[in-house]
């Protein structure tokens, strides 16, 4: 008990000794502090209080020899464990000093048992908590003859605790995924399982939140359990383990820089894929399911790269699955132009060609062969006119606008002059359609000189030939165009006979050709005929002759065998074919230009044209003057249907006095 208090103003001390050693003087602080720090616990000691007195000190006699002890107040460590469940029963473990003697109360209310190990420790068995569906945190109360220590909520009534939620809610098959639990009533030592399996790195961050890592696992949903003093709480299906994703192929496999291409990604364990990228950049997604992604390609570089699909489970990655490829350009076309039939074969330059496609007119090309700067194909058919060509590879579309003409194939209408000399030189007009831009033009396979050239009409200059009919050939780029025996060759014509004729009549004139034989006797008709006559241009001299015989006709029966005037024809009606339908308007007059006793038009229709008296190659000549032309009194018409033709011609074939190479 303490000790009666001075009297006001006089001082104190103390005076320790233990046994019968002699008294030592300890300091005290006030007569209601009593603790010794110097005393060794359970050592009994004699105290004295002493009065200081103005005489000196003096023993207060009401306290001499009273034995006092002084005991020391406990002090708390720790709590061990710090928490058990609100029904009680939770051993723990105290400790701190000064212990001897102590009680305890755990909330206010005394454990189910106390056990005063040593002055430093006690155990004891924690009695029922409050109800709570919260955690509730008590204080522990140790109290001993020092006094009385309290340490603020050293032990937690713990409620079960709760799951609410497990973030991310999947992850790889493999252990290392970071996890957040989120729930209610989580206390430190808390522990986590995932899919029975103990989880690691456990986090107990606060009384709602945990923070994890999963262990190893295996494909599918599972239990994530949290398990506190309080209890455990388990949230089914919290987690999925995902398998790593695969990738079989990615079509197609290649596609323009400038990205947008839609490609299919094929595997397995796509589901759910958080990213797709093409050469480390993010491509779009438009569809995904277990096995197939659908994505839209970035923008990338030329050449081959990876693709990369990420899924829960991990990420799966195939090296040089698409290629970029540069946009092909077209530099040119060659050649320009052709015909409207399929088969030209045209060469394109350019760039990134590797692989294309090709159309002319929006109709693919057949046989293309391409390399990265040039294809090779063949048109198809099409139809006259400029036509745009379209290359198409992975890289994307180029355009050469109007870059072939389909051209029409060229037609020979007339070719005139019909003839001209072997030695060549003449120049003929060749009209028809779609002549522009004329290649050659071939006289019996000999190209003649082109001189000048438009859409309907060419004019060229022949080449030496060989005497007879020859075909004309004219080519453009769209083809060739043939006109079979539309020119003849002409050889010069000689005589090598003098005129003797002695014909008085002094109208009379010479023809230019050979086997002139009549009895002209008229003054400067004797003369030898020169070669230079012989070789007169036919052409001329016929047509005036033939203007005379129409402007003075010869009667229709100057050439019939029963002619009265003296004279006969060398040649009926019957093998004439042409006499019965000749009629003119003017008198009848015989005329005998050549002197030979015969009617000139009973000549000239017949075919001597030239009138020498014979059929011969000439005639030949100057009636492919007249070919297509209506004929004058019949003259030309040998088979008799109001036309100069082929026939005609044939059937002076027949007649020709000596052979003709044609």
């Amino acid at each position: 008990t303490a000790p009666t208090a001075p009297s006001a103003g006089i001082g104190y001390k103390v005076m320790r000794a233990t046994g019968s050693a002699a008294a030592t003087q300890i300091a005290l602080t006030s007569l209601t502090n009593y603790l010794d720090t110097t005393a060794v616990a359970g050592t009994l000691y004699t105290y004295s209080i002493i009065a200081a007195t103005g005489a000196g000190d003096s023993l207060t006699t009401s306290n001499t020899n009273t034995g006092w002890r002084f005991i020391a107040a406990p002090t708390v460590t720790s709590v061990v464990p710090n928490s058990g469940p609100i029904a009680g029963g939770t051993a723990i473990t105290i400790t701190g000093t000064n212990f001897t003697g102590a009680s305890v109360t755990i909330g206010g209310v005394a454990p189910t048992s106390v056990v005063v190990v040593s002055p430093t420790q006690i155990t004891a068995v924690t009695p029922t908590g409050p109800a709570s569906s919260i955690n509730v945190a008590a204080n522990l109360v140790v109290t001993t003859l020092g006094g009385t220590v309290t340490k603020t909520s050293a032990f937690t009534y713990a409620a079960a605790p709760t799951l609410t939620s497990v973030t991310p809610s999947a992850g790889p098959l493999a252990a290392g995924k970071t996890i957040t639990l989120t729930g209610t009533n989580f206390l430190a030592g808390a522990t986590v399982k995932v899919g029975g399996v103990a989880a690691t790195s456990v986090v107990v961050v606060s009384s709602t939140s945990i923070t994890a890592v999963t262990p190893a696992g295996a494909a599918g949903a599972k239990d994530v359990a949290v398990t506190t003093v309080g209890g455990t709480a388990t949230k089914t299906a919290a987690f999925t383990y995902v398998a790593l994703p695969t990738i079989t192929t990615v079509t197609p496999i290649s596609g323009p820089v400038a990205g947008g291409t839609t490609i299919t990604i094929t595997g397995t364990n796509l589901t759910g894929a958080t990213s797709v990228k093409v050469g480390g950049v993010a491509a779009t997604i438009l569809t995904n399911t277990a096995t197939v992604i659908t994505a839209t390609t970035p923008a990338g570089t030329a050449g081959a790269q990876s693709v990369a699909v990420t899924t829960v489970g991990g990420t799966a990655t195939k090296a040089s699955a698409f290629t970029y490829v540069a946009l092909p350009t077209i530099a040119s076309v060659s050649p320009t132009s052709g015909p409207l039939t399929a088969g030209t074969a045209i060469t394109i330059a350019g760039t990134n060609l590797t692989g294309a496609t090709v159309t002319v007119g929006g109709v693919a090309a057949t046989s293309v062969v391409a390399t990265a700067t040039s294809i090779t194909a063949k048109t198809p058919a099409g139809t006259a006119g400029a036509k745009d060509v379209v290359v198409t590879t992975a890289g994307g579309v180029a355009t050469k606008t109007a870059a072939f003409t389909y051209v029409a194939l060229p037609t020979i209408t007339t070719v005139t002059p019909i003839s001209g000399p072997v030695t060549g030189g003449t120049t003929i007009t060749i009209t028809g359609t779609n002549l522009t831009g004329a290649t050659s033009v071939k006289v019996g396979g000999v190209a003649a000189t082109l001189l000048s050239n438009t859409s309907t009409l060419i004019s060229a200059r022949t080449p030496a030939g060989t005497a007879g009919l020859k075909s004309i050939t004219v080519t453009t780029a769209g083809g060739t165009a043939t006109k079979a025996n539309a020119f003849t060759y002409v050889a010069a014509f000689t005589s090598d006979e003098t005129d003797s004729d002695n014909n008085t009549n002094d109208g009379g004139s010479v023809v230019a050709g050979k086997n002139n034989k009549g009895n002209d006797t008229s003054a400067g008709q004797s003369a030898t005929h020169a070669a230079t006559d012989d070789v007169a241009s036919a052409h001329i001299g016929v047509a005036l002759y033939l203007q005379t015989v129409a402007q003075y006709g010869d009667s229709q029966t100057l050439c019939d065998d029963s002619a009265t005037d003296g004279t006969s024809s060398a040649m009926s009606e019957t093998t004439l074919n042409k006499t019965s339908d000749i009629t003119v308007d003017t008198e009848p007059q015989p005329i005998d230009l050549d002197h030979n006793g015969e009617a000139d038009i009973c000549q000239l229709r017949r075919g001597d044209l030239d009138l020498d008296g014979s059929i011969t190659e000439l005639d030949i000549a100057i009636l492919l003057d007249m070919v297509d032309s209506q004929p004058t009194l019949g003259i030309g018409d040998l088979d008799g249907n109001d036309v100069v033709d082929s026939a005609d011609i044939s059937m002076m074939l027949l007649q020709l006095a000596e052979p003709v190479s044609l």
